[in-house]
C-alpha cells in the first residue's frame, strides 16, 4: 500500500501540525512517502530546529527562484504516478497529487466560526478551498467528537464520514522529572522558584488578552512569589498583548525547544491554558502528563480531553479567570490532587494507539 502524505508542515519548527504528522509517521507500521512542492521522498529525520523532513534535489539548490522552478518540474514528473492513498494532514489537499482513495485530517473548524481570530488571507484561502476538501475526501479524521460535530455543522457532511481519533502524548519524555534535572533551565530562562506557566502562540484564539487581565487582578504578593511565563510564538495581532507584557514584566521566552519545554512544565507550580477554542489542546495533556495542575477553559474540545482532571475557567470572564488561579496557588494540596489526577488522565492518551488507529483507518479506505 502506496500512502502519500503532504510533508509541508514538517518543513517548520516542529510545533501544530507538523507535530502531528511527525509523531505518527514515525510509529507508522509501513513505510509513508513524503510528498513536497512535487518532491517526494521516504526519510524522515529526527526532530530539529526548521524542520524534520528531509528534502530531497533541492536541498542542494540555494536560490528561491531555481527550487521553485525544480519542484515545479518534479511534480510534472511525478504527476503521473498514482498513489493508493493520498493523507492530507492540513484541512486542504495539494494539487499534483494523483491517488485512488484520500483522507483529510480537520483538526478544528475555527476558522469558519471564528474568522475575526485569523489573519485575513488565511481566511480567505480557507473559505476558498476547505469545503471542497471536506466533500471531495473518501473519509475525513478530526481530532475530538466536539470537532466532528462542528465539521458537521458548518459543511453539512455526513456524521459517516468522520473518524474521530484523539490525539496522544509521549509519556515517556513528558514526565514528572526530579527538580534537579531541569535545574539548569531555571538558571538559562532566570526563572524564580515557582510560577505560573502558558503554552501557546500569542493569537486572540488563545485568550492572552484576558489572562493577562486576570493576572493582574491577583494579589500583589501572589504575583511576586507567582510570576507569569509564556512560552510559544509570537503569532498575530498581538500588540496590545505585547505592550502589556513589556508594562507588567511579564516573562516572554518565545518558541522553546521540546526536551525546554519538558522541563519548563516540571518546574511550573501550575499550567494555564484559557483558550476559546481548541480542536484538541495539547499543550494541557503535555503539562497533565509532567503531573503539573492544569486550569483550562470550559470550552471547545478542553473538557472532553482533560476530563476530570483540569480546574475549569470561563474564558470569557477575567474574574473567574483570576479567582481559580489565585484558589490554585494558595491551596497546595489542591494542586498535587489535580497534578496527580492529571498525570493519570494523560495516560489515557497515547501516540502509539493514535498512530495505529490512523493506519487501520488507511488500510480501510483502500480496501472499500
Amino acid at each position: 500500500m502506496k500512502i502519500v502524505v503532504d510533508a509541508l508542515p514538517l518543513t517548520k519548527s516542529l510545533t501544530g501540525v507538523g507535530k502531528y504528522i511527525y509523531e505518527i509517521a514515525k510509529r507508522a507500521d509501513q513505510d509513508l512517502l513524503f510528498w513536497y512542492g512535487g518532491i517526494v521522498a521516504q526519510k524522515l529525520h529526527e526532530p530539529k530546529e526548521g524542520g524534520v523532513f528531509a528534502h530531497v534535489i533541492e536541498s542542494a539548490v540555494t536560490v528561491r527562484a531555481v527550487k521553485k522552478a525544480l519542484r515545479f518540474m518534479v511534480g510534472m514528473l511525478k504527476s503521473k504516478e498514482v498513489y493508493d492513498l493520498y493523507w492530507e494532514p492540513n484541512y486542504i489537499f495539494q494539487k499534483g497529487i494523483r491517488s485512488k482513495k484520500k483522507v483529510v485530517t480537520i483538526h478544528d473548524m475555527s476558522i469558519i466560526r471564528y474568522p475575526q481570530w485569523h489573519p485575513k488571507e488565511r481566511v480567505e484561502y480557507f473559505c476558498k478551498h476547505l469545503f471542497s476538501s471536506i466533500h471531495e475526501a473518501d473519509m475525513i479524521i478530526t481530532d475530538s467528537y466536539f470537532s466532528k460535530r462542528e465539521i458537521v455543522e458548518l459543511s453539512g457532511c455526513e456524521e459517516s464520514k468522520i473518524e474521530v481519533i484523539h490525539l496522544g502524548v509521549d509519556y515517556n519524555l513528558y514526565k514528572p522529572l526530579a527538580k534537579e534535572k531541569v535545574k539548569h533551565l531555571k538558571d538559562r530562562f532566570a526563572l524564580e522558584d515557582e510560577f505560573v506557566l502558558f503554552v501557546g502562540s500569542i493569537e486572540p484564539r488563545k485568550n492572552l488578552l484576558n489572562l493577562l487581565k486576570a493576572y493582574m487582578k491577583l494579589p500583589k504578593p501572589l504575583k511576586k512569589r507567582y510570576p507569569l511565563v509564556l512560552a510559544g510564538f509570537k503569532g498575530w495581532e498581538n500588540n496590545e498583548i505585547m505592550q502589556i507584557i513589556e508594562k507588567e514584566h511579564i516573562r516572554y521566552l518565545g518558541y522553546v525547544s521540546e526536551s525546554d519545554l519538558v522541563g519548563l512544565y516540571n518546574l511550573a507550580s501550575a499550567f494555564v491554558y484559557p483558550s476559546f477554542y481548541e480542536g484538541f489542546g495539547l499543550p494541557p495533556l503535555e503539562a497533565m502528563s509532567c503531573q503539573t495542575a492544569a486550569i483550562v477553559s470550559d470550552a471547545a474540545s478542553l473538557p472532553e480531553v482533560c476530563g476530570d482532571a483540569a480546574l475549569y475557567v470561563d474564558p470569557y470572564d477575567v474574574d473567574d479567570i483570576a479567582l481559580k488561579v489565585q484558589l490554585l496557588l494558595e491551596d497546595r494540596k489542591k494542586r498535587a490532587s489535580l497534578a496527580e489526577a492529571g498525570r493519570k488522565r494523560a495516560l489515557q492518551f497515547d501516540w502509539e494507539k493514535t498512530a495505529d488507529k490512523h493506519m487501520k483507518l488507511f488500510e480501510r479506505v483502500v480496501k472499500c
